[in-house]
């Protein structure tokens, strides 16, 4: 059974539910990738791999939009500093595109 077919047949709290882990799982994934992007940065890793800058690497190698790119780089920028990004982002509080705007008013105590 394909996996449109076992959605089609789920009750609409059971929808709502897997729905939510979901999102769940992908806030959580979201977190662990910007960490390894920041890592990966901090290394300088693509120069290894043969891009000149880590928007090369992360168009080249990892397959981002240019716009996508962007935003994770600079939020993984961002969250090396102030880890607390990390943990907003993992529990929702806030969303990348937001966070990327934001980022060059973020301190410590804000």
């Amino acid at each position: 059974m394909t996996t449109a077919l076992c959605i089609q047949k789920l009750g609409d709290e059971e929808l709502l539910t897997a729905t939510r882990g979901l999102v769940r799982r992908s806030l959580a994934m979201t977190a662990d990738l910007l960490l390894h992007l920041g890592e990966i940065d901090a290394r300088k890793l693509y120069l290894g791999r043969a891009f000149s800058s880590m928007f090369a690497f992360c168009v080249g190698e990892l397959g981002f939009s240019e716009d996508v790119a962007y935003n994770h780089i600079q939020v993984a920028r961002v969250a090396r500093k102030m880890p607390a990004v990390i943990d907003a982002i993992r529990c929702g509080r806030v969303h990348l595109a937001g966070l990327r705007i934001l980022a060059a008013h973020l301190t410590e105590e804000n």
